[in-house]
């Protein structure tokens, strides 16, 4: 909601949920990923992104992400966004390397100090099949899970994997990449990565039937809160306060 002015925010605030260190997804510049459409030309998605921290406009950058091996997907031409998420197709029994990569609005490589991404969502489908798999293929990143994770974390030839254990349905999908019901955050998994530029990730699943969609965001996903954001005469939006709350989950029924 929104609030009238006074003291430290003259112009009133809005309270939105802020996630530390966001890279939020604008709009997709470029789609081809392995050169599989839908559009032609470089191989690769581009993404806009608007970096802020705690709600605090930074600039806007570039974030690419290249298949490093083979990519083949009869839904590639839904990769791109969902809703706020990232979104990227693979179909059971397969597998994408990928790398992302931060870059300035003219090209230029970027390094940041601090690079989040989660991904949400990660379950199987029937009978265990169709079970999806994250690995961290370098650039030694920490991680995140909730405490009662559903996510099983190993490792693979010394790389760090996240493999989903539990039935999911598009039921229990989440709608909003910053607001998230408990079992949604029990889905989740944050890979947080310091002073890159790029890094690589490995998204699959086990052989099964259906496509599998990939979501993620460029942030905590189990780090938001709420936050106080100054409402200014421009209309653009500064963070001078942060309050920690609680979100209210909703329930959700199997």
């Amino acid at each position: 909601g929104t609030a009238t002015g006074s003291g430290a925010f003259p112009w009133g605030y809005e309270v939105v949920q802020v996630c530390g260190v966001d890279f939020h997804i604008l709009e997709v510049l470029h789609s081809n990923l392995g050169g599989q459409g839908p559009d032609d030309g470089e191989e690769g998605i581009v993404y806009k992104c608007a970096e802020s921290d705690d709600g605090k406009f930074l600039r806007n950058v570039k974030v690419k992400v290249n298949a490093l091996s083979s990519y083949q997907s009869r839904s590639a031409h839904k990769n791109g966004m969902l809703r706020d998420f990232g979104s990227i197709a693979v179909d059971s029994g397969n597998e994408v390397k990928v790398r992302f990569s931060v870059w300035d609005m003219e090209d230029r490589p970027l390094t940041v100090d601090t690079f989040r991404i989660s991904f949400y969502d990660l379950d199987t489908g029937p009978h265990s099949k169709s079970t999806e798999y994250i690995i961290a293929d370098n650039g030694d990143p920490s991680f995140h899970l909730t405490e009662d994770t559903q996510l099983k974390e190993t490792h693979v030839q010394g790389h760090l994997e996240f493999l989903a254990s539990e039935r999911g349905s598009a039921k229990d999908n989440p709608h909003e990449s910053k607001s998230l019901t408990d079992l949604q955050k029990q889905r989740s998994a944050v890979l947080a990565y310091k002073d890159t530029h790029s890094f690589d990730l490995t998204m699959g699943a086990s052989k099964g039937h259906s496509p599998r969609g990939f979501m993620f965001a460029l942030h905590s996903a189990l780090a938001c809160h709420e936050g106080k954001v100054a409402i200014t005469t421009t209309l653009t939006t500064t963070t001078l306060t942060t309050t920690t709350l609680t979100t209210t989950t909703l329930t959700t029924t199997t």
